[in-house]
């Protein structure tokens, strides 16, 4: 009955949100698999240009546009039957801001954990210093690197 509803829900959204979050399911599907078959050097570089320090980056017009996007990315995430964690939904998203040409900041952090072995790490994007996506544990980790 459950599905009948999301059926129901997902033919009924405008054509536009529809187009958004299949595209952003596809996305997500696409990421996770260069997850499991790439070593993360090579999915690094698939994120961009490495930088150190990049400041705000973006256009703070298209915030509204870019949270819409984030949006559809964080409600695929929710319906595939894979899990995608935090760096897949990151690869995602800068993925169909890219293709908007959509200024964006793909941030790796790590932390020490208790709970892991070894390093904990997190991704999140920005735009124009906002957290658009993973922004929910963000500040409890030390940037190690960023791509834009």
């Amino acid at each position: 009955m459950v599905l009948v509803h999301k059926f129901a829900a997902f033919v009924t959204m405008p054509k536009r949100e529809r187009a958004l979050l299949i595209e952003a399911a596809a996305a997500l599907v696409r990421a996770q698999v260069r997850i499991k078959i790439r070593p993360f050097p090579a999915i690094a570089a698939g994120l961009g240009r490495e930088v150190r320090d990049v400041g705000l980056h973006g256009q703070p017009d298209r915030l509204e546009e870019t949270r819409e996007i984030a949006s559809s990315v964080r409600r695929a995430a929710r319906v595939l039957p894979t899990k995608a964690m935090c760096l897949p939904r990151a690869m995602a998203l800068k993925t169909m801001l890219d293709r908007r040409a959509i200024a964006s900041v793909c941030v790796v952090g790590v932390r020490d954990s208790r709970e892991a072995v070894g390093v904990d790490a997190h991704a999140w994007v920005e735009v124009a210093g906002e957290i658009v996506i993973g922004g929910d544990r963000s500040r409890q980790y030390i940037v190690l690197t960023s791509y834009i």
